[in-house]
């Protein structure tokens, strides 16, 4: 449903938390970012450990569901305030210098 949320009762912080979570797992490459096509395969990424090693791992498929479950949460107006913000604060930081003390 295009509507559907976590809990019964709409969208609310466990929505905003397993979004995120999410979101943080396409960005490191453990989640695709879009829906793969039925015969492609996910190709393995690969990640460098603390350590230095490098190991590598293929992201889980994103459902179809899942996809547009996170696509309503992206598209929420505070959520795209929020995007606008971190991105004019990253392009802030690429600006000035920062300040030794």
């Amino acid at each position: 449903e295009e509507d559907t949320y976590l809990l019964p009762t709409g969208f609310s912080a466990a929505d905003i938390v397993f979004a995120n979570c999410c979101f943080w797992a396409q960005q490191n490459g453990w989640l695709e970012r879009t829906i793969p096509n039925n015969d492609a395969t996910a190709a393995p990424s690969e990640m460098q450990c603390e350590n230095g090693d490098k190991t590598s791992m293929t992201a889980k498929p994103l459902s179809p569901e899942l996809a547009s479950y996170l696509k309503r949460c992206r598209s929420r107006p505070a959520f795209v305030r929020a995007n606008e913000m971190r991105k004019n604060q990253g392009r802030e930081e690429k600006e000035s210098p920062i300040s030794k003390l």
